[in-house]
């Protein structure tokens, strides 16, 4: 007698099971991969097209930057060429005050020299003397040039102080101004 395969405990009806099994096994792992495999181009693409995106607004920040700080440093560098200009307008009227009031005290010092060596008529406090006759004019100390100098000197260093104060305060005026 001849047996049928199915009487052999079923072997055929496991196989194919198996293979069944498997298959489909297969289909989902294919299927997985396949999905996943899409799901990554679809991210890549999307992600260079992102960085594409962002790199362009990246570029138009920084161009928009850059005018900016241009702006920023010509402005600047013109408000430091006009501070520049009316420091040395400052300085210039400070140096042609300051000529002028050496010449006036160099001036000054000669006079009071003169005076005091040549002393002009009825300058003294004495009373003229008998005859009409003047007294002799005492010799000039060379104590009183000396003080006439230190007094010029010293008016000098006043006039000096004035100006540069007024000086300073023209050029500092502007910058602490609100």
């Amino acid at each position: 007698m001849v047996q049928s395969p199915s009487q052999f405990g079923g072997k055929e009806d496991s196989l194919t099971a198996e293979i069944k099994f498997i298959v489909i096994g297969v289909l989902i792992v294919g299927l997985a991969l396949g999905g996943y495999l899409l799901y990554r181009s679809a991210y890549n693409s999307g992600q260079t097209a992102g960085k594409a995106e962002v790199q362009t607004l990246w570029d138009a920040d920084r161009s928009k930057i850059q005018a900016v700080t241009d702006a920023a440093i010509a402005k600047a560098t013109q408000e430091k060429e006009a501070a520049i200009a009316a420091n040395e307008g400052i300085q210039n009227d400070l140096q042609a005050q300051l000529d002028s009031m050496h010449g006036l005290n160099a001036s000054l010092a000669e006079r009071l020299r003169r005076a005091n060596a040549n002393p002009t008529a009825h300058s003294s406090p004495l009373p003229q003397a008998a005859g009409n006759q003047k007294p002799v004019a005492a010799p000039v100390d060379d104590s009183v040039g000396r003080l006439n100098q230190l007094l010029a000197d010293a008016l000098t260093e006043c006039r000096t102080n004035w100006v540069n104060y007024s000086a300073l305060i023209k050029e500092v005026s502007p910058q602490v101004a609100p």
